[in-house]
């Protein structure tokens, strides 16, 4: 996938399916890429 279509199909959700299970290990997965995130003025909180 190119980085325009990636901006083509990005969006904004504003309802979450509390119904829907998020698997722990993906939760963890996902806090890890986050922590990896490039911060504000490499401030790094």
């Amino acid at each position: 996938m190119e980085f325009r279509e990636i901006i083509e199909k990005r969006r904004a959700v504003k309802f979450f399916d509390p119904n829907k299970d998020v698997p722990e290990d993906l939760i963890r997965k996902l806090v890890e890429m986050a922590t990896k995130a490039p911060s504000n003025l490499n401030s790094q909180p």
